[in-house]
Parts: C-alpha cells; structure tokens; sequence
C-alpha cells in the first residue's frame, strides 16, 4: 500500500497485481444479427445448370445493411451494416455482426449491400423500398431503336438482391446478448437461353434485348413490378448443345410479368466482322409456357439465326489484312 497526494488530499492507492478488462462499451442496446443466405436451389446459379460450359452469376456477399422500421413499417428508425462471413453447417454462406438496437418492436429487413447493378430507392418505409437497375445509355438503346415499338425503355440486368424480412421483431430487455437467425432469399430471376446458329465465325460480337419482364421489386412485400413491362440488355457468347452450334447467355431478371403475352420478344443484335449489324426478332410466347421455362427457367429457342458473310468489294481488296513478312537477315558494322 502507498498513499498518492490528489488535489491536497492523502489518497490511500492500492496496488493490484491483476488488471479487469472492460467492454469499450455497453452492450446492452446491441443485437447480435446473423443472415443466412438460401443460396442452394437456385436455377441456373446453384440448381438446374443446362450448359456447364459457362460461368454463372456470382451470388457471394460479403456485407448486409440491416433496416429497423417503426411496427407499422412507415418510418425507418435506424440501419447497420455488417460483414463477417462464414458457412452454416447445411453449407449455407451468411454474414453477420453487431447492430445497435433498443428494446421494442420493429420491422426489420435486411439484404445485401454489395451488388453492382442493383439499385435501391425509397428506403424511408418498409413498404415503398424498392429494387431497380438504370437504363443502358442513349447510345446502347439506340442500336435497337428499330424494334423497339411497344415498350419504352431498355435496363441492365439485376445481380441477386438477398432480401431477409422479419415483419414482427420484439425486442426484449435483457441482462445478456440478444441474437437474432434471419433467412434470406434471392428476388431475381435467372434464366439460360439459347438459340441454333449458322454464320457464327462471322459476329464479332452478340447481344440482345428481352421485353416483357419487370422493371423492379417492392422489396418489403415482395411484390414485383406487374404495370410497366421492360427489357433487360444482356451479352452473348458462343456455345455448343449436342454438337450444334449456339448462341447463348445467363441472364437475370426480377421476373417476367404474370400473364404478359405477345409482348415477350427476343432481339439478337449482331456486329458482323466487317462492321455489318445484323438483328432479328422471335417472338418467346409458346417458350415461356413451356415445362423447361416454368420449372428450370431454361428458354430453348428452336430456330436458327443465320448470320449472313461478310460483304467486301470486288476483288477481296476490303477491310484490314495485316501480314508479316519473315525476317531478313542484316549484318552492319556498328563503329565505337
């Protein structure tokens, strides 16, 4: 024992040969949020793959944003986000972490907050958060102006937005942790789609545009756009499927609307190797009713897009043709 002199006062100080570690702060008003990803059973990503020789959507996130909403959902109290990962025992990925929350009741959803294309508006209340991805430039729209007729507008595709709702969440005072499990899962849509091609060696370069399908998702009921029909812009890469030649993609969509018909058409927009664009329209009605549609999302396309050859002038003399020549051989004196 020792006595220190404090503000003119004699302070008996003891000296402890242990030390206490202490929290940096209370824990009493934090939550320990865990999000499990259903990721299995997914067409086309993780279930149900046609052409194993193309690359699926990537569907890892590494970090969730988490919204508390007032029991009535109008009025977003706060948000957290967080980012450990880790793997479920059934092989499932989730994130989770701390959130800061008081006691009460809440309306919480949660969805990944890593997505490239997704985009999300109109957070302030549980039932107008909605998901949406931007139009592709005037340039790209431009290239199907001519078959553009009855919709307005062309979008990106979305990524998978992994949406968790926990629409009755009470919080109770407690003396130790709280820890809450939620699920989430994907509200996009993703389809294979193929077509038979003849001419193939001679596109640079493929693309197409689907119509009928929606633009957005209400993301707290789930309720996806059903009044406004949009396309969605996608790539295409060559392929094969049983030795024949196809044109093919993965792309992903909010879904195409209930009870859309005469409106689900194809555009295949095809730059020629000497510059040329070639496009044509097939109508996808009779697809999308088919089984392989409705269960596997898989859009077989039984026509051929013939690819028409390049157009040079007369004589072959169009176009770029580079050579290289062999190396001649030269011996120079070089003077030091």
């Amino acid at each position: 024992m020792r006595f220190v002199r404090i503000c003119g006062f004699m302070v008996l100080a003891v000296l402890l040969s242990a030390c206490v570690r202490r929290p940096l702060e209370e824990m009493e008003d934090h939550v320990f949020l865990k999000v499990v990803m259903k990721v299995k059973g997914i067409n086309n990503v993780t279930a149900n793959i046609y052409n194993d020789k193309i690359p699926v959507p990537d569907i890892s996130s590494g970090m969730v944003r988490a919204l508390l909403y007032t029991p009535d959902g109008d009025r977003l109290l706060n948000q957290s986000f967080i980012s450990g990962t880790g793997v479920t025992e059934d092989g499932e990925p989730y994130v989770s972490g701390y959130i800061k929350v008081l006691p009460g009741e809440y309306k919480m959803l949660c969805y990944n907050f890593d997505t490239e294309t997704t985009q999300i508006s109109g957070e302030g209340s549980y039932d107008g958060i909605m998901a949406f991805t931007p139009r592709v430039s005037d340039h790209l729209a431009s290239r199907f102006e001519e078959t553009r007729g009855s919709f307005e507008e062309i979008r990106y595709e979305p990524n998978h937005l992994f949406v968790a709702r926990e629409e009755n969440l009470c919080i109770a005072p407690s003396n130790s942790l709280v820890m809450i499990e939620t699920e989430a899962e994907t509200i996009v849509d993703t389809y294979y789609l193929q077509i038979y091609v003849e001419g193939g060696q001679n596109a640079a370069s493929a693309s197409a545009i689907l119509t009928g399908l929606s633009a957005s998702n209400l993301m707290g009921p789930n309720m996806r756009d059903r009044e406004s029909a949009t396309a969605v812009y996608f790539d295409l890469m060559p392929s094969e499927d049983n030795g024949k030649k196809v044109l093919c993609t993965l792309f992903s969509t909010f879904g195409k609307i209930e009870g859309e018909t005469s409106n689900l058409d194809v555009t295949f927009d095809v730059l020629t190797r000497d510059g040329q664009k070639y496009q044509q329209t097939f109508n996808l009605d009779e697809v999308f009713r088919t089984e392989d549609a409705k269960e596997r999302h898989w859009l077989l396309i039984n026509d051929t897009l013939d690819i028409p050859d390049p157009i040079t002038p007369p004589g072959g003399n169009g176009g770029f043709k580079p050579e290289v020549n062999d190396w001649d051989e030269e011996q120079n004196d070089v003077e030091i």
